[in-house]
């Protein structure tokens, strides 16, 4: 038992203890195929197959000790679910039909009532099987006469249901493979009305508890059942309502809610999960919305359960919680749904009448409309914020460029001095999703696999305005989800990288209001470098600060200098270096970690040698005391990113009044930030112009870059995928 995984074992466990206290043959029969239940979910899925048969060949051979319709059934159900969990579909449905059969040749009243409930799961478990063999089949006549059939049954099994008058929580997995199978075929409104049917079998279990800031608040708290349903929305293109869904079945898989104590509950009540395929499943999800810092976090997590971080842990471990909650976004538009309303209005299980469940089916049929508006809600305040394109101070050589992407197509508008044109490339909303997060992922690949999706990228973003850009050295960049999080500079052509070519700026112009006030003091630079900081050792940060007091201790330009090594970096000193005033002509510069959490302002964190300073803290600290400096330096990875209901790091600092923010799109390398650094400080003539500033940031890209080729290096910090990802982010063309 020792080899046998943590999960298994628990299993075996909880059969054998029921296994050891019962003294019917019949239980005890019953409990060797329970075991089918905690098996076809693990790794161990054809052991499943073989417990189930054992049983069912042990019942035949010894009829005596199993005569009841009812538990005969159960072997049989325990039979045919083995066999779907194996791909053995046919052989699953004579294992149902045994079980039809049994209920209607029964002759014992007494037995009647759970021979016809075995019945109705019998029924599910048809409907299932030709549902499966749809999905395998080939040709699309014989994919929807699969459908059809399956269908056919799933309504039986409703009508059943409706006669005995059943209402546990565990059939909904019938109802959301009812719905999958219409959503298949087409039949949108009965696809709804079965998930909403699925939905609310929890009820019976879950009730009034029911907490949707937790994830619990969707009724059935089954996490197979809701991943069905994740599947479902996504055939019927509710992406966002699949998103939310799948958050739930993360949750759920970590808090399965079963009743019972485990050491009393008998293995047929063990469901154990598969945790990878639920977060693979969000991390997909989220992609396909294009909400890459959550499908960041989620594909974090899914890495962190492959290593089994998560194996040993009881509850909901506080990292899954943060990862998968409810966005302020999802809050609201819940609410908008009318979903809680509906569930507050359910005093009883008694109340789960059809035209309850029809009301369900409508409202969720419009959740993700009511999440699509939430999210459309947001960046149009975001895109009003920025305004229309206009001259603003572009000179020549500037062009300036916005990105929006709507489901079939990208809308590119390029402004060069007073003429503006528009480009239109047919590439969808999914397919632009489906590269900008497999890009972001391409720094852990070869350089070939990163050029390939860099490639890609500019064949669609930039090759199209080929003719426009001619004579043009600089972008401003505006860019809508999913191309806010794709690092522009590093696009490659085939020959060079974008930076090779033109120096880059991406603009919010909602991020900063304010003009550049006179300055009266002369400028300075100020270096924080956290190198020892608890589980994260940064020797590059303490390199960078000493390549940093190299260049200004040699430059001819009168730059003062303020540096402080790990100990002195402490929350209290940066805030005060960062809101002291007269500072628009100076910079400051941090080299540390940081993490961004796209659910959480309190969970977004830069570390600091005394602790870790949230972007709430840092937002509330620069609210009675704003800053006016010029440029603020984040050397730590992720502190460019935002999302809908967290700003960022970069987004926080420009609005509070920061000129510029230089700050990285992705993980970065701590071994080259020294390097690139010093090029930097060296290139950048002034801190107060966010153009000078972009083309000194150019210069660190393409010092780099020649000095990995004439070196014919070919490392981890030669590519360009580790520390061309720094961007200027800036509310104000100058």
């Amino acid at each position: 038992m020792e080899d046998t995984p943590y999960t298994l074992r628990m299993a075996l466990m909880a059969a054998l203890h029921g296994m050891s206290t019962e003294r019917e043959p019949s239980e005890l029969f019953l409990h060797v195929s329970g075991l089918v239940i905690a098996l076809d979910r693990t790794l161990s899925g054809n052991l499943a197959v073989v417990s189930a048969h054992t049983a069912v060949w042990a019942a035949r051979e010894a009829p005596e000790y199993v005569t009841g319709a009812d538990d005969r059934g159960i072997l049989f159900n325990n039979y045919g679910n083995a066999l779907l969990g194996a791909g053995l579909d046919q052989r699953a449905s004579a294992a149902f039909g045994e079980t039809i059969q049994l209920a209607g040749d029964n002759q014992d009243p007494d037995q009647q009532a759970d021979a016809d409930y075995q019945s109705l799961h019998a029924h599910g478990g048809m409907g299932l099987a030709f549902f499966n063999i749809g999905n395998r089949a080939e040709a699309y006549a014989d994919q929807q006469e699969a459908y059809r059939v399956a269908a056919a049954w799933f309504a039986k099994a409703a009508q059943l249901c409706r006669r005995i008058g059943s209402k546990a929580w565990f059939e909904g997995r019938v109802w959301v493979c009812a719905g999958m199978t219409e959503a298949r075929l087409g039949q949108t409104e009965q696809a709804w009305f079965y998930f909403a049917w699925g939905l609310l079998a929890g009820f019976s279990h879950w009730g009034t508890r029911s907490d949707a800031g937790a994830l619990e608040g969707f009724l059935n708290p089954d996490s197979d059942i809701r991943l069905k349903m994740v599947e479902g929305f996504e055939q019927l293109n509710a992406r966002h309502a699949a998103v939310l869904f799948c958050k739930a079945a993360v949750h759920a898989v970590y808090r399965e809610a079963f009743p019972g104590d485990f050491p009393s509950s008998a293995g047929s009540t063990m469901y154990l999960r598969s945790r990878s395929h639920m977060h693979r499943k969000l991390a997909q999800g989220l992609t396909f919305a294009g909400r890459y810092n959550e499908a960041e976090q989620a594909f974090a997590l899914l890495k962190d359960d492959a290593w089994g971080v998560y194996t040993r842990r009881e509850g909901v471990p506080p990292e899954i919680e943060a990862a998968v909650a409810i966005t302020k976004a999802e809050a609201a538009a819940l609410n908008r749904s009318g979903i809680p309303a509906l569930l507050a209005s359910i005093s009883s299980v008694d109340h789960l009448n059809e035209a309850t469940i029809a009301r369900m089916g409508v409202l969720l049929s419009g959740l993700d409309k009511a999440l699509e508006t939430e999210v459309r809600l947001r960046k149009d305040r975001q895109l009003e914020a920025q305004g229309s394109l206009s001259v603003q101070a572009l000179i020549p050589g500037d062009a300036r460029i916005r990105y929006l992407v709507s489901d079939g197509y990208v809308t590119i508008t390029v402004q060069v001095g007073d003429t503006t044109t528009t480009h239109r490339v047919d590439t969808s909303f999914q397919e632009i999703s489906l590269l900008a997060f497999a890009f972001r992922r391409s720094h852990a690949m070869e350089e070939s696999g990163f050029l390939s999706m860099s490639s890609a990228l500019y064949r669609i973003l930039i090759e199209p305005l080929t003719d426009t850009l001619k004579g043009i050295t600089h972008l401003w960049i505006e860019a809508d989800s999913p191309l806010d999080g794709v690092p522009f500079a590093t696009l490659f052509d085939g020959k060079a990288y974008v930076f090779e070519r033109f120096s880059t700026a991406y603009l919010n112009t909602a991020a900063n209001g304010k003009l550049p006030v006179a300055q009266h003091a002369g400028p300075t630079v100020t270096v924080f470098a956290c190198s020892e900081l608890p589980g994260a050792h940064l020797p590059g940060a303490a390199l960078e600060r000493e390549a940093i007091q190299e260049v200004l201790a040699s430059s001819p330009q009168p730059r003062s200098l303020s540096a402080y090594g790990h100990e002195d970096c402490t929350t209290e000193r940066l805030l005060d270096h960062l809101c002291r005033s007269g500072k628009g002509s100076s910079a400051l510069h941090l080299a540390t970690h940081a993490a961004f959490n796209a659910t959480s302002d309190m969970l977004s964190i830069l570390a600091l040698a005394d602790g870790s300073l949230s972007i709430s803290r840092l937002r509330n600290a620069m609210a009675s005391n704003a800053p006016d400096l010029g440029l603020f330096v984040l050397s730590a990875c992720g502190t460019a990113r935002q999302d809908l209901d967290v700003e960022g790091f970069s987004l926080t600092l420009l609005r509070a009044g920061v000129g510029s923010v230089v700050s990285s799109l992705w993980e970065t390398l701590d071994e080259s930030a020294p390097a690139f650094f010093k090029v930097f400080y060296e290139a950048c003539d002034t801190f107060e112009s966010p153009r000078a500033i972009a083309g000194a940031l150019q210069q660190a890209q393409i010092g780099l870059s020649q000095h990995y080729r004439e070196m014919s290096l070919r490392t981890e910090q030669s590519q360009a995928a580790h520390w061309a990802p720094y961007v200027v982010m800036t509310g104000r063309i100058g």
